[in-house]
């Protein structure tokens, strides 16, 4: 779907999430709203720097599904994306799509991680990328993230 220098075509309704810049990377910002309307929630989402480089990361890669599951009786979704800046980076995203606040994890070892397989070995510096960039801590195993109800998490994994 998408690769470097090309770019993917999203359906404006699509674009106004941090998931989707993760899971369709590469593409063009579109807001399908009345652009002098928006609240400053949607605007801070859609002008999140961190958010914007990892969508225009230069290795082109979307995000994979890895894991698809239940916490606190809510649905949730992990999807990892590969980074070329810093090489060996990660783009997590937690989408809890159910109504009550969930803890979501991803295991370094999870069998879909998208590195053809293999388990992330070594420690990764973790960072809140829709709070600004702020560090959360160092993993060498698993990250997880607490994420109220119809919302997500959008963190970055940087080797140390």
């Amino acid at each position: 779907c998408s690769e470097p220098h090309k770019f993917n075509e999203l359906p404006p309704q699509n674009v106004s999430s941090q998931t989707q810049k993760l899971r369709c990377p590469r593409s063009a910002q579109i807001a399908g709203n009345d652009l002098r309307q928006m609240s400053p929630d949607t605007v801070a989402i859609l002008t999140n720097k961190y958010a914007i480089a990892v969508n225009q990361d230069p290795l082109g890669r979307q995000a994979t599904l890895v894991a698809n599951g239940t916490a606190n009786g809510s649905a949730t979704q992990v999807w990892v994306k590969p980074l070329q800046v810093p090489k060996g980076s990660f783009a997590v995203a937690f989408l809890n799509r159910g109504k009550q606040t969930a803890t979501i994890e991803l295991q370094f070892n999870a069998p879909k991680m998208p590195n053809g397989g293999h388990t992330l070995a070594g420690a990764y510096a973790a960072t809140d990328l829709g709070a600004g960039g702020k560090q959360v801590g160092r993993e060498k195993s698993r990250v997880s993230a607490t994420v109220p109800g119809t919302a997500a998490a959008f963190y970055k994994l940087t080797p140390q």
